[in-house]
């Protein structure tokens, strides 16, 4: 049985609980205030400190400034760290800022990029099909996972259209989709989504209700959840802390703690 050492050494767990953290960005950003962590440096120590296995990461510059040069910075500085797996940040190509949706993949397969992530509240770019349905085709043929940003900084619900998410995951059936930072004072835009969209999960960053991991295994099973962090932005034990002290099974665990993100990138087809 491996047993798993937590922060500075306090035994939390057991069972070989292999945390895959789907939300965490590097870069200097906006903001920033003074002496908060940024780097891949900053990263790496977290990342051994909390005892998380790996992580998939995009550049805040592709977030608050260029998609591109972003997404190349990101491959510089988390090359030769196996435990950082880049996220490449996607938005319109019409302006040049990303390459074509078919050349995009092409050169996702060739540098072994298996997730993307679109920033809903900093692009103003529609999701709808006129405007970036090719996109969300190019992806869906090929099953990369589609993580849809729909905060700011923190998470937020005040610009969050549940029927624009509605459509995406209608629109697009074999494209996994899942929720990053969504934070609600009410699960029933949640409920009614999980309910009505079978390829939508969501990550736990933005998700701060009591019971939450319980209940949504319950009535949703656990594969509708991806474990995220929000680093540097949240503290990464508060997410550890509500897979691991869930009232649910072991299984049910290693699941939402890194199984669900893990399969959802090997099933990616190139």
């Amino acid at each position: 049985m491996t047993t798993v050492q937590h922060g500075s050494g306090t035994n939390l767990w057991s069972k070989g609980i292999a945390f895959l953290d789907a939300n965490c960005q590097i870069g200097r950003y906006n903001h920033r205030p003074a002496g908060n962590p940024y780097s891949v440096e900053d990263l790496l120590a977290d990342t051994a400190d909390q005892g998380i296995a790996r992580r998939l990461v995009y550049h805040a510059i592709a977030k608050e400034h260029d998609v591109a040069l972003g997404n190349n910075r990101l491959m510089t500085e988390t090359a030769g760290h196996s435990e950082l797996l880049p996220c490449w940040t996607v938005s319109t190509w019409v302006t040049g800022e990303i390459p074509a949706p078919d050349v995009l993949v092409a050169q996702m397969a060739e540098l072994g990029v298996r997730a993307v992530r679109f920033f809903r509240c900093h692009y103003a770019v529609p999701m709808a099909e006129w405007s970036l349905g090719p996109l969300w085709s190019a992806l869906e043929v090929h099953r990369v996972p589609l993580l849809l940003d729909v905060g700011e900084r923190w998470a937020t619900m005040d610009t969050f259209d549940a029927e624009e998410v509605y459509r995406l995951c209608h629109d697009h059936p074999n494209l996994p989709v899942i929720l990053v930072k969504h934070r609600i004072r009410f699960n029933r835009q949640l409920y009614q989504l999980l309910n009505a969209c079978p390829n939508l999960r969501f990550e736990l960053s933005g998700y701060w209700h009591y019971r939450a991991v319980e209940e949504i295994a319950s009535r949703f099973g656990p594969e509708r959840m991806v474990f995220g962090t929000n680093w540097p932005h949240m503290d990464s034990s508060f997410a550890i802390a509500m897979v691991m002290y869930a009232a649910v099974s072991d299984e049910v665990k290693v699941a939402v703690a890194g199984g669900n993100l893990a399969d959802l990138m090997e099933g990616v087809g190139w």
